[in-house]
C-alpha cells in the first residue's frame, strides 16, 4: 500500500511537472498579433457587447447560435485584465493547462494515472492542440474545465458517505453542469448522462444517484432559458437563413451548399458513418501527431480505433453504463449528427475518456 502511494505521489510530480512545461511552451508560442478570425471575432465581439451594452449581441444583431457561458466569461476576463488580445489568449493557455490538470486527476479517480500522464504528453505536444490554443480565442477548453469539473464532481458524489459532503458536492455539481451547457451546447450530452445514471443507477448507486437530482434541475433550467430566448430574439437576413440556429443547420444535407435541401434518412446514415470515421481519424491523430490521415473505412488507421472502443465500452459496461462512458456515448451521439467536420476539435474534449 505505501508502494502504491509512493508511486501515485511520483506520478502525480511528473504529471505537475509536464503541465508547468506545457504552459511555459504554449505561453512561449502565443500569437500576439491582432488578426483573430472566425469565432474568435464573435466570441471577442460578444463579450464587449455584454460588457458596453448588456446585451448579446453581435453587429448589432441578437446572437442565437452560441450559448453565452464563454463570451461572458470572456467580458469578465477583459474587464479584469484589459481589452487586449494577448490577455484573451493568456487565459486560453490557463484554461487548456487547468483542463489538462483536471483530464490527469478525471483517469487519476478511475485508477488509472498512468494513461493520464499519457493523455497531457499527447495533448500537449499535439499540433492541433498546440494551433489551437495559441492562435484562436476558443470555447474548448473552458468547456473541458468546466464538464471535467462536473464529471469528477458527480463521481465523487457517488461515492461520498457523508451527507454533509454530498449536499456540498450536489450544490458545486448544479453549477458546473448549466456552466458547461452554457459553454457549449454538446455539455446536453453531460445533462443526459446524469439523468440516465439518475433514471438507472446501478443497484449500489441508487440512493447516491438521487443527489444528480439538483444538477439536473439547474442545467434544464438553463436550457430551457436558452432557449426561449433564442425562439424570442432570433431573426433572419433571408428566407430559410440557417447560421442564426443549430437546429437549422443539422437539418440540412450541407450548410456549405444549403440548396441540396433537407437531409432524408439516407443522408442522416452517411453523415453518422462519415463522421465515425472522421472522429477516429481525430483520435489517431492526437495518438500519432500523422497529419496525413484519411478518414476512410478501409484504413486500419480508422478501423482499428473503432474496433478497440467499442471492445473497451463493451468490458466496461458489463455492470451497467459507468458515468464517463455514458456521457462519452452522449457527446459522440451529438457529434455524429453535425453536419461540419472541425478536425480533432470535437475529439479533444472527450480524448481523456476515449482513451479508457
Amino acid at each position: 500500500m505505501m508502494k502504491r502511494g509512493r508511486s501515485i505521489r511520483t506520478l502525480d510530480a511528473v504529471a505537475l511537472g509536464l503541465l508547468l512545461l506545457t504552459g511555459a511552451v504554449f505561453l512561449l508560442g502565443l500569437q500576439h498579433q491582432e488578426n483573430p478570425k472566425g469565432d474568435s471575432v464573435r466570441f471577442l465581439g460578444l463579450a464587449d457587447s455584454l460588457r458596453e451594452t448588456g446585451r448579446y449581441e453581435f453587429n448589432t444583431r441578437p446572437q442565437t447560435r452560441f450559448p453565452p457561458g464563454f463570451p461572458a466569461l470572456l467580458a469578465v476576463e477583459r474587464a479584469a485584465l484589459g481589452d487586449g488580445r494577448s490577455a484573451a489568449m493568456v487565459c486560453n493557455v490557463l484554461h487548456t493547462v487547468l483542463a489538462f490538470a483536471l483530464g490527469y486527476w478525471l483517469l487519476r479517480s478511475v485508477g488509472h494515472p498512468v494513461l493520464g500522464l499519457l493523455f497531457i504528453a499527447f495533448s500537449a505536444t499535439s499540433p492541433y492542440v498546440f494551433s489551437h490554443t495559441t492562435q484562436a480565442v476558443s470555447s474548448d477548453s473552458s468547456y473541458m474545465v468546466a464538464s471535467f469539473a462536473a464529471l469528477l464532481l458527480a463521481m465523487r458524489l457517488l461515492h461520498s458517505s457523508s451527507a454533509k459532503s454530498r449536499c456540498g458536492i450536489a450544490l458545486a455539481l448544479a453549477v458546473c453542469v448549466p456552466l458547461a451547457i452554457s459553454v457549449r451546447s454538446v455539455g446536453l450530452a453531460l445533462w443526459g448522462a446524469l439523468a440516465t445514471a439518475l433514471i438507472a443507477p446501478s443497484r449500489r448507486r441508487v440512493g447516491q444517484s438521487i443527489w444528480f437530482a439538483p444538477a439536473l434541475l439547474s442545467g434544464a433550467i438553463f436550457q430551457i432559458t436558452w432557449t426561449l430566448w433564442q425562439r424570442r430574439h432570433r431573426s433572419t437576413l433571408w428566407p430559410g437563413e440557417f447560421m442564426n440556429s443549430y437546429g437549422s443547420q443539422i437539418r440540412l444535407i450541407d450548410p456549405h451548399h444549403p440548396e441540396l435541401g433537407i437531409a432524408g434518412g439516407g443522408d442522416w446514415v452517411v453523415r453518422i458513418f462519415d463522421n465515425l470515421a472522421a472522429q477516429a481519424r481525430a483520435f489517431t491523430e492526437l495518438v500519432t501527431h500523422l497529419p496525413w490521415i484519411d478518414d476512410r473505412w478501409f484504413s486500419p488507421l480508422i478501423v482499428v480505433p473503432c474496433v478497440l472502443g467499442a471492445v473497451g465500452l463493451w468490458h466496461r459496461s458489463q455492470r451497467g453504463l459507468p458515468l464517463l462512458e455514458a456521457y462519452l456515448l452522449g457527446y459522440l451521439g451529438i457529434i455524429l449528427l453535425w453536419p461540419f467536420d472541425e478536425g480533432a476539435r470535437y475529439m479533444i474534449a472527450v480524448f481523456t475518456i476515449a482513451l479508457l
